[in-house]
């Protein structure tokens, strides 16, 4: 039901999502991205809070005035990454495509057209089969009958 497939060349992933139900097929996409974006987004703000802890725990250890300086710009500029983080919808993931309800005419399972040329096909394979081992029975009860 769900099809999930990357382009390691140029680092793609897609996602999609088969069902009778076009219009579930495509909540189950949308559900998928605001899960995967808040996963990624709890797992980076958990870093993020680690290591403004780690700076803010150096600053107070540390006397240089330059030193706590440079600690400060870099907890702000972690909070900074925070807040834009907050921000955006999809976090750390760019939706190329939107996603989107299949039209009607669009099916993807069954293809008849395939269905349909793979029978001929077969059918044909039999009717020659069946003729060679038809011609094959009469030979051989000739020979039967001749003996």
């Amino acid at each position: 039901m769900v099809v999930i497939s990357s382009d390691k060349k140029s680092g793609v992933i897609s996602l999609s999502v088969e069902s009778t139900d076009r219009f579930l097929a495509k909540e189950l996409v949308d559900i998928y991205l605001v899960e995967l974006t808040s996963y990624l987004r709890m797992i980076e703000m958990q870093d993020v809070e680690k290591q403004i802890n780690f700076y803010n725990t150096e600053m107070e250890n540390t006397e240089e005035l330059s030193m706590k300086e440079q600690l400060g710009q870099l907890a702000s500029g972690l909070v900074q990454k925070k807040v834009l983080s907050m921000a955006n919808e999809y976090y750390n993931v760019k939706q190329l495509t939107l996603s989107q309800v299949a039209y009607i005419k669009e099916k993807s399972k069954p293809k008849r057209g395939l269905i349909v040329v793979v029978s001929f096909v077969t059918s044909i394979i039999l009717g020659i089969f069946l003729v060679f081992f038809l011609e094959f029975i009469r030979k051989d009860d000739e020979n039967i009958s001749i003996n």
